[in-house]
């Protein structure tokens, strides 16, 4: 074909102040939730693609300035793409590359195909430093159809990867895998503790990057040396307390599933409690710290304030992997052959 465009993606849609959009933090598992209305897992929740997808339980925040990075990381790591995988589908992930005419080359025939079997693609940094979804395309125009929190317009073939960071990167269906629900439940309880438990800092450009646990302690040192930068750090507050909020709804969804299964059920709810009062505590924090004006994480009063509510939810979290732990132990034993 020439060209071909799709029905026009269900995301985007509902504006809030500043151009984010309800529900579209992180926009890489919201652009996933859009990507799988034009599957069979259409009617999927935000809460168990974010969950599924790794994001729910995260935390990485960058040691010196909580750098506005720290929640793309995820999306460029080699694990991302192993929890694509619970979602039903195998995906093809190009991860923030450096422009090349090769790596261009690959976005439009991927692009291309996948729009041709009626499902779009999403891109990186479309009209500016996030993910969207590109549903359309011609060749006559050499343009595609696409579309992120700011804009929707036609992009030119040749601006592909021009964007505000200068790099590229895809996330594309490519077939229907054979996971079954409880191995992907399994499997992202596993990475939640994993991820929760990681102790060493991950080298980065931008800095030391601390995760799970050790992202609580990282934050408030950050607080504490007067290293923030307001505007980065209002940004990592809103999308690790949205984040929060979609794991304590997937969890209240598992309570469903799992109801003819009293110890299953009971640990749930205690993983609910748990994840309700992480939530609580970084609720407290943004509004403190509202996005995008960012308050001022460096007034003396602020800093007391902004270490006790991460403290309450590290404190939080620490009780909630505990009790994940003891749920993946759980479902373990019902799988055949006890499945891990």
């Amino acid at each position: 074909m020439t060209k071909k465009c799709l029905e026009r993606p269900a995301v985007y849609t509902e504006r809030v102040g500043d151009s984010h959009f309800l529900g579209s933090r992180p926009s890489v598992t919201y652009c996933l939730w859009g990507l799988l209305q034009y599957t069979d897992k259409k009617g999927i929740s935000l809460a168990e693609v974010n969950a599924l997808a790794g994001y729910a339980f995260s935390l990485n925040i960058f040691k010196d300035t909580v750098h506005i990075g720290g929640p793309f990381i995820y999306a460029g790591e080699e694990r991302f793409q192993q929890a694509l995988a619970n979602l039903g589908y195998d995906f093809k992930v190009l991860n923030f590359l450096p422009v090349e005419p090769d790596t261009v080359t690959d976005v439009l025939d991927t692009a291309q195909r996948s729009i041709d079997r009626g499902v779009p693609i999403i891109l990186w940094d479309i009209f500016h430093a996030e993910f969207g979804l590109v549903y359309g395309y011609d060749d006559n125009k050499r343009q595609l159809n696409g579309l992120d929190k700011l804009r929707e317009e036609p992009l030119a073939y040749d601006l592909i990867g021009k964007g505000k960071t200068a790099e590229i990167g895809f996330i594309s269906i490519t077939t229907r895998n054979k996971t079954d629900r409880r191995t992907a439940i399994i499997r992202m309880l596993n990475q939640a503790i994993e991820h929760g438990y990681t102790a060493e800092p991950i080298k980065h450009a931008d800095g030391e990057l601390a995760k799970g646990l050790a992202a609580y302690d990282a934050w408030m040192e950050a607080f504490q040396g007067g290293r923030i930068v307001s505007f980065f750090n209002a940004y990592n507050i809103v999308v690790y307390a949205e984040l929060r909020q979609f794991g304590v709804q997937f969890l209240r969804e598992l309570l469903e599933e799992f109801q003819d299964h009293e110890m299953i059920e009971a640990c749930i709810r205690k993983c609910v409690g748990h994840y309700e009062a992480v939530a609580a505590a970084l609720k407290g924090l943004a509004e403190l710290f509202p996005f995008p004006g960012g308050g001022d994480p460096k007034d003396p009063d602020n800093i007391i304030n902004a270490i006790k509510f991460l403290e309450d939810a590290k404190r939080a979290e620490a009780k909630g992997l505990r009790e994940l732990n003891q749920l993946r132990a759980c479902i373990v034993s019902l799988q055949p052959g006890g499945v891990e």
